[in-house]
């Protein structure tokens, strides 16, 4: 182990996907029409293994397929800490005692489990083109190197999880976003299955503000030496601005439109195995 963190790690993606479903009304030339949208996507990550190797003079980690692959473009954004180790205090706390987690941008770990995971929708047709979503970015593409705010950390105390010790970790977050997603957007629709009909589409702009207060619980195996389970939720609400231009059947079209969206954002792990070094722990106390 490096620092509680593995010198190396082998992750295989053995199911990867998403399932996207929405229902919106549209103000469109004095008329409002309703509409829903479903896609469904997935990733060339699917099935495949990557092998994670820890860099002493770069301070990062090496990144490889295993078997290896001519597809580095895969491996750019991935993350190593699936662990939510950004959580944890870096040195021996009592019960009771609170740490605020400095790098805020290092939840995007937590928010986004392996970073980006090269999720792109399976098929998208003219008419969802033309009405609304033509792509919003992974949750990961809205964090990455963007995220700002606060969040605190409390060790409340020991439980015992089916005979092993666990620590119980509270969080509290206030965290906002604001990103220009357009590079991200235009090539994830290069990589989606456009009908013909479609035509082409270009993204002039999108911009995009999120923001977060949630609370939390991470229950961390003291044993095992990673996360057992995780669950996080809050209030959230997000703007979108955008515009683009598509050429259905041949008709050239310019849309612009904006999207607000509130509700919850929620966010549950459970770690059914895991491996790991015993890491030193006294009654009341933690030290990761």
């Amino acid at each position: 182990n490096r620092d509680g963190a593995p010198k190396k790690l082998r992750r295989s993606f053995d199911e990867l996907g998403n399932n996207v479903a929405i229902a919106m009304k549209m103000a469109m030339m004095g008329q409002t029409q309703n509409k829903d949208q479903s896609t469904t996507g997935e990733s060339e990550l699917q099935g495949k293994k990557v092998v994670f190797t820890w860099d002493e003079d770069k301070s990062e980690y090496k990144k490889a397929f295993d078997p290896v692959l001519d597809k580095d473009g895969l491996l750019k954004d991935l993350e190593e800490d699936m662990d939510l180790r950004v959580l944890l205090p870096k040195e021996e706390v009592k019960e009771g005692a609170s740490w605020d987690i400095e790098d805020v941008k290092l939840l995007a770990s937590v928010l986004a489990p392996g970073g980006n995971l090269s999720i792109v929708p399976k098929e998208m047709g003219s008419e969802d083109m033309s009405m609304g979503m033509p792509g919003m970015g992974s949750m990961g593409d809205w964090l990455r190197g963007a995220l700002e705010g606060t969040a605190k950390a409390t060790f409340t105390g020991l439980r015992e999880v089916d005979g092993a010790k666990m620590a119980v970790i509270k969080i509290e977050a206030k965290i906002s976003v604001s990103k220009d997603m357009t590079d991200i957007v235009q090539d994830a629709m290069k990589k989606a299955k456009l009908p013909p009909e479609a035509g082409e589409m270009t993204i002039d702009h999108m911009d995009v503000d999120y923001k977060l207060e949630a609370e939390g619980t991470l229950v961390w195996d003291i044993a095992g030496g990673h996360a057992h389970s995780f669950d996080m939720s809050g209030p959230s609400h997000v703007n979108m601005d955008m515009a683009m231009k598509i050429s259905p059947g041949g008709q050239k079209m310019s849309i612009e439109y904006g999207m607000e969206l509130s509700g919850t954002t929620g966010l549950k792990i459970e770690v059914k195995e895991g491996f790991g070094d015993a890491l030193p722990v006294s009654e009341g106390s933690f030290d990761r």
